[in-house]
């Protein structure tokens, strides 16, 4: 069933390794779901197919191509959650928080601005 996004962080406090079992189409290649960033913000183990969004975070994102891999992966989640990869997991999201990605585009806009101005003023 449904569940209130104020509830979500309660609820994965109880999961051991979060899952992101999605075929893999042309709308998943793109993906890049919020509730891995929920995952990882909370510190927990992430297993995934081969989404947008997990691809980029492979450092910290367990990867699967088949079922017996995800199955294989899911174990070694368990098996290795150290409290320094949970650590790194809640700072990944931190970084990929959208606070920061709107500072970022906001920098990358004034540097823009800037650029035009110079522009402007040596021609």
């Amino acid at each position: 069933g449904s569940v209130k996004y104020t509830e979500l962080p309660n609820l994965i406090s109880y999961f051991d390794v979060a899952i992101i079992p999605f075929l893999i189409n042309e709308h998943t290649k793109g993906n890049d779901l919020l509730k891995l960033y929920d995952y990882l913000s909370l510190g927990k183990p992430v297993v995934s197919t081969r989404i947008g969004g997990a691809e980029d975070l492979k450092e910290v994102v367990k990867l699967a191509d088949t079922p017996s891999e995800f199955l294989a992966q899911v174990v070694m989640a368990l098996q290795a959650n150290e409290f320094n990869d949970i650590e790194v997991r809640k700072k990944v999201a931190k970084i990929n928080s959208w606070a920061n990605r709107i500072k970022e585009v906001e920098f990358l806009m004034r540097a823009g601005l800037i650029q035009r101005a110079v522009s402007k003023s040596i021609s």
